[in-house]
């Protein structure tokens, strides 16, 4: 295990209920992404919309075929390019996978202080040869600017990106009904019956309290250690609301320097 995981406190164990294979992430046409069991290809995960916040408003993924309009809400979060990638990542092997470019389109008023109007991120999905892990990463070449949520809600948990993000209930995820949930949070590590939130959430452990065996897990972890501090472990919601496994990064951050990247690992253990 690579120490990127082991150095990290934040984590979640995610126990498989009714998918026992090897995972595998998937982008869809639409970019909607999920993961899957790789032999049945049973959702195990089902993927929120892509969505990250700044210049005080939300910006949103648009599907290729969507009439773009900014609106009042929120800005859109216009696709530019996309490819595949390879690669090798040190403790976890030999990747493939995709990686998606995005123009957030910024209004007129919110761009008149000399910002720019329009501004990159980049989103990678990489599954590992191995089939047991998965990287799901947001970059922001240029940075990023009023992005403290604070001006719009007085949740301090909440984070300012949606990738990865979770949809956690039995409507949308066949598996959100069948897990029980142990966190611990805070700087002494206290134990949460229940989800942990913010930034001091983490580590929490999703299971199957009828399973003796616990013999299929996964583990989800902030990856990259230069940027951990910034972590929030969210606010059980993604952007609109719904129920979701929403880490990212925390929305009390005010701008993002240029270059700034956040990553979380998706690992699966098979042993018990």
């Amino acid at each position: 295990m690579s120490q990127g995981l082991l150095g990290c406190c934040c984590f979640w164990l995610l126990l498989l209920h009714r998918c026992h294979g090897l995972i595998h992430g998937e982008m869809m046409e639409n970019f909607s992404y999920r993961v899957v069991d790789s032999d049945s290809n049973c959702t195990m995960l089902q993927g929120s919309e892509i969505a990250v916040f700044m210049a005080g408003k939300w910006c949103v993924a648009m599907p290729l075929e969507h009439n773009i309009t900014n609106d009042h809400d929120h800005y859109p979060l216009i696709h530019k390019d996309h490819r595949t990638i390879r690669g090798w990542q040190s403790g976890l092997g030999p990747y493939e996978g995709v990686q998606v470019t995005w123009h957030c389109e910024i209004d007129a008023i919110s761009s008149s202080k000399g910002t720019p109007k329009r501004v990159s991120v980049v989103t990678s999905l990489k599954n590992f040869e191995s089939k047991l892990a998965i990287v799901f990463e947001v970059e922001w070449p240029e940075g990023a600017w009023d992005t403290n949520m604070m001006s719009t809600t007085d949740d301090h948990d909440v984070s300012l990106t949606n990738f990865p993000t979770f949809l956690w209930d039995s409507n949308t995820n066949e598996t959100a009904d069948i897990f029980s949930a142990l966190s611990w949070e805070g700087s002494f590590l206290q134990s949460v019956r229940g989800h942990s939130k913010g930034p001091a959430g983490g580590p929490t452990v999703l299971y199957n309290s009828s399973s003796s065996t616990l013999e299929n897990v996964m583990i989800i972890s902030p990856f990259n250690s230069r940027y951990w501090k910034t972590f929030s472990a969210g606010n059980n919601f993604n952007w609109r609301g719904q129920a979701a496994i929403a880490p990212g990064t925390s929305g009390r951050i005010t701008s993002l320097p240029k270059g700034f990247r956040q990553s979380f690992l998706l690992l699966q253990a098979r042993q018990g």
